[in-house]
């Protein structure tokens, strides 16, 4: 089956073509904007087909979609800089391209999958669109109501939206996944996820750690796409992806412990697992396998040694 993608080169999509790439009867054909980064996304998906083009461009959407059986939705273009405060902020230039390049280009991404006769959409969005933590009012579910509470989380709801009106125009249905905050190494190691606390740590320097957020590994997001292409049925509607609640705190003091450094951790705010942690009941019935803990400390694991080295990591 072919599997039209966007967002292939960027850091979760990056992930998503390595793990499509193992299952020997998908083939990927990914949209890459001109000049884009197409290197990152043959470095994991070798035999990926490589459509050059612009996502606000409807008749490169039409071509991009055209014979396959699913859509992964991944990308997110941002415009640069800090997309919140740049839309609260600046006239209404930037507002307009950053709802074309996002909120039209999308709706106008499933609606040619529907006319092309693709079976199933898979858009990643974001587990933001609720605007907290877990510990902040009730359980937080598959079917809890979003409540987004900054332009990039309103963003992602109101294309939520949109893939449900069209859930039953396709046969197989929409999947919305909503990870939470993904760690896991960059192709720039500095981007990665705690890279500078881990720098500051192996240089024994004092060390601020204040607030948390929930977390989860970009494999998982990852495998959790694959299986959604394989399990339609479970994955129709929205799909949470939250492992676990992670504290700043804990970070450092795991890094600390693995390098064997004498930093200072200076503990602000701290809360420690939520007592009632996020539900991701789709994604445990479609066999996504949260590592918790362990996911953590293999990711930081990653981050000291490429640290260390000042090196890609080799994975």
């Amino acid at each position: 089956m072919l599997i039209a993608a966007t967002g292939l080169t960027g850091f979760v999509g990056r992930e998503i073509a390595r793990r499509l790439a193992r299952e020997g009867d998908l083939r990927i054909r990914a949209l890459v904007r001109a000049g884009g980064r197409r290197d990152r996304l043959l470095q994991v998906a070798p035999e990926a087909e490589v459509l050059e083009g612009d996502v606000a461009d409807a008749g490169v959407l039409a071509r991009l979609v055209e014979g396959a059986g699913a859509v992964v939705h991944a990308s997110h273009d941002m415009l640069g800089g800090d997309e919140g405060r740049r839309f609260r902020d600046e006239g209404p230039g930037f507002r307009h391209d950053y709802l074309d390049r996002n909120l039209r280009a999308g709706c106008d991404l499933i609606a040619a999958a529907r006319l092309a006769g693709v079976r199933q959409f898979v858009a990643i969005s974001s587990f933001s669109v609720y605007g907290r933590q877990p510990h902040e009012g009730p359980p937080i579910t598959d079917d809890s109501a979003p409540r987004p509470n900054n332009p990039y989380s309103a963003l992602k709801a109101a294309f939520d939206a949109f893939c449900h009106a069209f859930d039953g125009r396709l046969p197989d249905g929409v999947s919305i996944l909503r990870p939470s905050l993904v760690i896991g190494m960059d192709p720039k190691p500095e981007d990665s996820n705690y890279w500078a606390m881990a720098r500051s740590i192996l240089a024994n320097e004092p060390v601020e750690a204040s607030g948390g957020t929930s977390t989860v590994r970009n494999e998982d997001v990852a495998e959790a796409v694959a299986l959604a292409i394989r399990k339609p049925a479970i994955a129709r509607g929205v799909v949470n992806l939250a492992d676990r609640y992670t504290d700043v705190a804990e970070v450092a003091e795991i890094l600390k412990e693995m390098s064997g450094s004498h930093s200072e951790i200076r503990v602000g705010v701290r809360r420690g697992e939520p007592t009632t942690p996020a539900s991701c009941a789709r994604a445990v019935a479609l066999g996504v396998r949260f590592r918790g803990v362990d996911g953590l400390r293999e990711h930081l694991a990653r981050v000291l040694a490429a640290a260390r080295q000042g090196a890609a990591p080799t994975r």
